[in-house]
């Protein structure tokens, strides 16, 4: 397994080799293998009884042989992969697989959703190339790799992104660094950081929450509609709308936006406005698209 997956050589496939091994040792004494025997006994018959052994030096002799060629098969086997060595950076994530040099658009970049969400308690509105300068100097980067997605002053959110480059190798990405980051920040970004809120923005959560929207809107529209067919009253057909537009604006928030910050109504409400700007953003990326494809 180290030879052919050198990616696995770690120090729980060494206790898992260790606990083979000891195992089988304690089936190769006899005093150990009674154990064994009596816990196997009761699901099935491991042996009978001694005298009603067979005869048979060819059936021997055909098990002999089988040993042996499990033996060539596993030898030809090792021979083949020392010959045929795995090639350098085979189990590395490519180069490209992230990041401002990627080929994955900038939307759906988790580089490109960070997240900075300043206290309640702060006397004054922290000024966002401030914000940045800190969290460059947190994520040891420089402060022009750093720039501003979106700032909304009503939920006390700052978006922002990483320029790049695109991190190489093993390094670790941008934002898996700066999610480390919001459970123990240092010193001075924890005077501005709200560090309970998430440090990046997910776009899954981010389409279950204009699925559910498009769904309640669809539904309130139907029954909107039923009630003029059924009724055909202009003052039913405004109550019904009113109801339905509060039902859509008062339906509880989805399950993975409380997942990602939790209880607080102000903190879904900020995730939930970063939400809709991001779904903005991906609007007018198809339509370029569409726009260009004409």
């Amino acid at each position: 397994l180290i030879v052919c997956f050198p990616h696995l050589n770690t120090w729980h496939l060494w206790a898992l080799v260790v606990l083979l091994g000891v195992l089988f040792a304690a089936v190769w004494y006899e005093t150990s293998r009674e154990l064994f025997l009596d816990f196997m006994e009761p699901v099935f018959v491991t042996r009978s009884d001694s005298d009603k052994v067979l005869p048979g030096q060819q059936r021997q002799r055909l098990r002999q042989a089988a040993w042996v060629a499990t033996l060539a098969c596993a030898s030809v086997a090792l021979w083949d992969i020392m010959l045929h060595p795995v090639q350098e950076g085979l189990f590395e994530p490519p180069a490209d697989s992230g990041g401002a040099d990627s080929a994955l658009p900038e939307i759906f970049d988790q580089n490109a959703l960070l997240l900075l969400r300043w206290k309640q308690q702060l006397n004054t509105q922290p000024d966002p190339e401030n914000m940045l300068s800190m969290a460059a100097e947190a994520l040891e980067v420089e402060k022009d790799k750093l720039a501003t997605q979106s700032l909304i002053v009503d939920h006390r959110l700052l978006l922002f992104k990483f320029l790049g480059p695109a991190e190489k190798g093993g390094t670790v990405p941008v934002h898996m660094r700066w999610k480390t980051l919001m459970l123990s920040p240092p010193t001075k970004l924890a005077e501005v950081m709200d560090n309970d809120f998430p440090g990046t923005l997910n776009v899954t959560t981010c389409l279950h929450m204009q699925a559910r929207k498009k769904f309640a809107k669809a539904k309130a529209d139907g029954a909107l509609e039923k009630a003029d067919k059924k009724e055909g009253s202009d003052a039913l057909t405004k109550e019904e709308s009113s109801e339905s537009d509060t039902t859509a604006t008062t339906t509880t928030v989805h399950a993975s936006i409380l997942r990602a910050v939790g209880p607080s109504p102000n903190a879904q409400a900020a995730y939930t406005a970063g939400c809709e700007w991001w779904v903005s953003e991906l609007d007018s990326y198809y339509s370029a698209d569409k726009d260009e494809d004409r």
